[in-house]
């Protein structure tokens, strides 16, 4: 990146987030990304970040004054970071993740303040839960969620988005009866006892774009389980291939984006092709992202997160934005390899 601010920053190191991890060191102006680096989760690829962080940071001759990290305490790159702070006496700082997303495009185009779209799979959330579809406007280090997608039921954390049957059922437990649930979702009956048991008082919810992109290809029969990361997303995307978009409307209630709206719809036309289906889960998705963001009467919106780089969801964005400029990354990847340069950007702030 060939600006971050015209004035510099302190040196800093970016330690990026946890899957599809890039770091950093930044500079006066300059920020300098690692190669592709992996899944910080295996304790290999964890050792390969820190060799490559110490690397730049010998090469460029860079004294830390701050290490900035995701908020996210679990991940092992937060960990991490908190060593290279402890042997740099630098301050450790940490990020939302989202936001960072947001910052990472901001950063590309220059720009210190506006609304973000992010759409993503799971990131920790501010209040705890795990965010994935938020509107946030911002100005500097100063951000606000504004909008997010409707919050469901986030019973069992991750294991869900291996298994997408778990988060369909999840969906419908906010419409539906567990007896019709069973109808529909083919998991084993223990499992679904239990997942009806603990809904009932967990506190654990997400609003992520993903795990909604995952539920809807269940129960179009698409994909029921992830060999690979984003697999029923992206399979979802291939299949709305020469669909027609069809009417749905996604309504903004409060400050939630009323996604079971969508599996209420998909019930309801089942009948229907499901390239047709597909796409226009899709497309009314990214219709509803935009319509939210608008609400803030925005110059531009800057659309980031792992889902940015849905056709589907994009056109949606694109086509609803009433000709307000959508900026997406240019020179960093949209998902998580890009988080990096949105952690350096806050600190110029």
């Amino acid at each position: 990146m060939d600006k971050v601010k015209e004035e510099g920053s302190k040196p800093l190191v970016a330690v990026g987030a946890e899957l599809q991890n890039v770091g950093a060191v930044a500079f006066d102006d300059k920020v300098v990304l690692t190669q592709y680096i992996g899944d910080t989760d295996e304790l290999e690829t964890l050792n390969e970040l820190d060799k490559y962080m110490n690397l730049l940071i010998s090469w460029y001759n860079v004294k830390p004054k701050l290490v900035i990290a995701d908020k996210n305490p679990a991940y092992q790159s937060t960990y991490l970071a908190s060593k290279l702070a402890e042997r740099f006496s630098a301050e450790l700082v940490k990020i939302q993740h989202h936001y960072a997303h947001i910052l990472s495009v901001a950063a590309d185009y220059g720009f210190e303040e506006g609304v973000g779209i992010a759409i993503d799979g799971i990131g920790y959330g501010d209040d705890g839960n795990g965010w994935g579809g938020e509107i946030i406007k911002f100005n500097g280090k100063n951000y606000e969620r504004k909008y997010h997608l409707k919050y469901v039921p986030y019973v069992g954390g991750d294991i869900n988005a291996i298994r997408p049957e778990r988060m369909l059922a999840l969906i419908l437990s906010t419409f539906m009866s567990w007896d019709e649930i069973r109808e529909i979702v083919k998991l084993n009956e223990r499992e679904l006892s239990i997942l009806e048991k603990i809904v009932k008082r967990s506190k654990s919810f997400t609003s992520s774009t993903g795990r909604v992109l995952d539920a809807a290809s269940v129960l179009l029969g698409i994909c029921k389980y992830r060999t690979y990361e984003g697999e029923p997303a992206m399979k979802l995307e291939a299949s709305a291939r020469g669909g027609k978009i069809l009417d749905l409307e996604i309504p903004i209630v409060g400050e939630e984006i009323n996604t079971v709206k969508i599996f209420e719809w998909l019930l309801e036309n089942k009948d229907n092709k499901i390239n047709n289906l597909a796409i226009t889960v899709q497309y009314r998705l990214g219709e509803g992202l935009v319509k939210a963001a608008l609400k803030l009467n925005p110059e531009r919106i800057f659309v980031s997160g792992g889902a940015a780089v849905n056709e589907y969801i994009l056109r949606g964005i694109i086509e609803n934005s009433q000709g307000v400029e959508i900026l997406t990354p240019r020179r960093v990847p949209a998902g998580d390899g890009g988080i990096a340069i949105g952690q350096a950007y806050y600190a110029t702030f």
